[in-house]
C-alpha cells in the first residue's frame, strides 16, 4: 500500500513541476570547413585576463579593374 500511495505522490510531482532539464538538442551536419577569412583573433588568458588580447585585421582589399 505504502510503495502505490508514494509512486502516486511521485507521479503528481512530475506532473506539477516543470522539468527544464529536458531540453531539445538541434544537430546539423556541416560541410567543409569555413573558409579562413577571420578578421579577428581572440587570445584569452584566463590566469592572467589582463594579457588577454583581441587581434583585428582590416578586410582584404576588392582587386582592382
Amino acid at each position: 500500500m505504502g510503495s502505490v500511495l508514494g509512486a502516486a505522490m511521485l507521479g503528481l510531482r512530475d506532473a506539477s513541476t516543470d522539468d527544464s532539464d529536458n531540453e531539445v538538442a538541434i544537430v546539423q551536419e556541416a560541410g567543409d570547413d569555413p573558409p579562413d577569412d577571420d578578421l579577428h583573433d581572440i587570445r584569452l588568458d584566463l590566469d592572467h585576463p589582463e594579457r588577454s588580447e583581441v587581434v583585428v585585421r582590416p578586410p582584404p582589399s576588392a582587386p582592382e579593374a
